[in-house]
């Protein structure tokens, strides 16, 4: 929800005024929201391409009979979730190698990764029993609460999410 969350992605052109973008970030900043900008223009921009990344290996796990949807979902909730809330991936894995930073990490756990992303889905169309596959699982992890009462749950715990992390008493 747009009025609830706080970034707003700044897309420059090649014409635009530097000291425009200057202005209306901290324009931004003073209504409480949390502005970035890109250097320059790519479908989807950071957030939704990211999220689209993270949603086809959620897909793709569901889809391989790795876990239900359910599962997939409380695992990215009850864990990098947590932490999402606070700090993006870059300063997460800083912090995971330890007081080396993220050239200890780059340098020791990493290489794992190497062999996590030759695994990772790398189909660019939804294959065709996404749609099946996501509601049957959606089904069965959301029992009887309708579309609306999950947006008020989710809407009232951003509320609570928002004033521990800004410590705004109004959001």
């Amino acid at each position: 929800p747009p009025h609830l969350i706080p970034l707003v992605e700044l897309v420059p052109g090649k014409h635009t005024d530097p000291g425009a973008i200057q202005q209306y970030r901290h324009f931004l900043q003073a209504l409480g929201k949390e502005p970035v900008v890109l250097n320059k223009e790519v479908p989807g921009h950071i957030a939704n391409r990211l999220a689209a990344a993270l949603w086809r290996e959620a897909i793709d796990l569901v889809l391989q009979g790795v876990a239900s949807v359910e599962d997939v979902d409380k695992a990215v909730c009850s864990g990098p979730g947590l932490r999402w809330a606070l700090m993006g991936q870059h300063m997460i894995y800083h912090l995971g190698g330890g007081a080396g930073g993220i050239e200890q990490f780059i340098d020791h756990p990493a290489p794992a990764f190497e062999s996590w992303l030759q695994d990772l889905a790398d189909w660019t169309h939804l294959p065709e029993e996404t749609r099946e596959a996501l509601s049957l699982g959606l089904s069965e992890s959301l029992q009887d609460r309708s579309v609306q009462d999950i947006a008020d749950w989710r809407d009232e715990k951003l509320m609570e999410i928002l004033k521990a992390i800004y410590g705004k008493n109004e959001v």
